[in-house]
């Protein structure tokens, strides 16, 4: 029986020690063309992207994916309408707005350019990809 887990890592040895010198350390030059970087920060995206596609056209349901998505929606429409204070009237019966501020603020960003619905869906792909792209 040992004689069978012997023989699997023998060859795997026998074949490491023939390519030892054979091989090459990997090129860290590839990742620094325009072009791969360009690649890589698309396919990223597309890559995050393709759940909310799969949501919008095939479920039906065009809003942003995950859980406070309708009050992130909400305090964006207020901030492109212009009617953003500091205080929510809507949440708890009224409090002072809690959520770090940059999130809406970009969502709304995004919808004011390609609208809410749109927007939504593509802005969390876009920083999903660029925290992507920045950490290589």
């Amino acid at each position: 029986m040992e004689a069978l887990y012997s023989i699997p890592n023998y060859l795997f040895i026998l074949i490491i020690s023939k390519h030892k010198n054979s091989m090459k350390p990997m090129d860290l030059n590839l990742f620094a063309s325009r072009h791969c970087r360009i690649i890589i920060f698309l396919s990223g995206f597309l890559i995050s992207l393709l759940p909310s596609i799969i949501r919008w056209y095939v479920l039906g349901i065009p809003c942003i994916v995950g859980f406070p998505t309708f009050y992130h929606r909400r305090i964006a429409e207020e901030i492109i309408s212009g009617n953003f204070d500091w205080y929510d009237d809507l949440s708890f019966g009224g409090r002072p707005y809690t959520y770090p501020p940059l999130f809406s603020f970009s969502l709304a960003l995004f919808g004011s350019l390609l609208g809410i619905d749109l927007g939504g869906t593509v802005f969390l792909p876009f920083l999903v990809a660029s925290l992507r792209f920045w950490s290589i």
